[in-house]
């Protein structure tokens, strides 16, 4: 079996990048950064690009990750300047109503003329979220269950003309969500993979 090797770049979108030290440039992410890295990784042929989710910095002294950029958003700018490289954002459902998210992913996969792509994030950086009050209470111990009801409204929401939903987590009534998202490359619910 021949397996492909694909080559992706894990995108700047914190202050200072992935470098802790005190003697490495010093910066703060921006569009024009980001669309020049796009750019730059589609002509030399790289498969991918992959931002994180990050809402809070480490401080000290260099003030590691103090400023960062919202991965969706910049996403679907980058989609708009790029014409064959896959794009991949992260996103935690904790602040994002699947119906939301479904629009928005929707919307930039329509931009990005179908690369586009999420990673869903469920709690490795909680203390980022737990400062916002969104974190409910015992959350650790159901956040896949949690994850998994999210994912199931969402692809609902791609894959039917009106969704009614009674969870643990999420109630919907007659919700619509159009348009739905390309079929040519439209997520499938058996795409799944680990929601750490």
């Amino acid at each position: 079996m021949t397996r492909t090797v694909e080559f992706g770049i894990f995108m700047p979108v914190a202050s200072n990048g992935f470098l802790f030290s005190k003697h490495a440039p010093h910066y703060h992410p921006t569009f024009d950064q980001h669309r020049r890295i796009a750019l730059l990784a589609e002509k030399i042929g790289i498969d991918y690009l992959f931002w994180m989710g990050k809402w809070k910095g480490f401080g000290g002294e260099t003030g590691f990750w103090e400023q960062s950029l919202e991965p969706m958003t910049l996403v679907s700018g980058i989609a708009a300047v790029t014409t064959r490289i896959r794009l991949l954002a992260t996103i935690n459902p904790l602040l994002f109503h699947p119906t939301v998210a479904a629009k928005m992913i929707t919307t930039i996969h329509e931009v990005s003329n179908g690369r586009f792509g999420i990673n869903v994030v469920t709690g490795n950086t909680l203390d980022e979220v737990e400062q916002m009050g969104v974190v409910p209470e015992g959350y650790s111990e159901y956040r896949y269950g949690y994850a998994d009801e999210w994912m199931e409204v969402l692809y609902r929401l791609w894959s039917e003309q009106q969704v009614s939903f009674d969870g643990r987590f999420f109630h919907l009534s007659n919700c619509v969500s159009d348009p739905k998202p390309r079929q040519d490359s439209a997520p499938s619910h058996r795409e799944r993979r680990n929601l750490g």
